[in-house]
């Protein structure tokens, strides 16, 4: 079944319409308050008072990022291990 390269494109994180994404990710997150942690955001370890490693479900991505104590969300990415 062939595809198009518009169906390889990311989602426009601006589109109401889209489907949510599923399962967990995991993020750096800053906050404007220290020992602020946004409701279903799990730390995973704290880089300092406003930043942090986190776990959260994909599901609340956006929710999180329209936080107004939310400065900033990064999901994360896998590193390629050298050896």
């Amino acid at each position: 079944m062939p595809i198009s390269i518009d169906e390889l494109k990311p989602p426009d994180p601006d589109d109401e319409n889209r489907e949510p994404a599923q399962g967990r990710v995991t993020a750096i997150v800053k906050v404007t308050r220290a020992g602020y942690v946004p409701e279903g955001v799990t730390v995973r370890a704290r880089i300092d008072e406003e930043m942090f490693t986190a776990s959260l479900p994909a599901r609340l991505l956006a929710q999180v990022r329209s936080d107004p104590l939310v400065a900033s969300i990064e999901e994360s990415e896998p590193l390629q291990r050298i050896d």
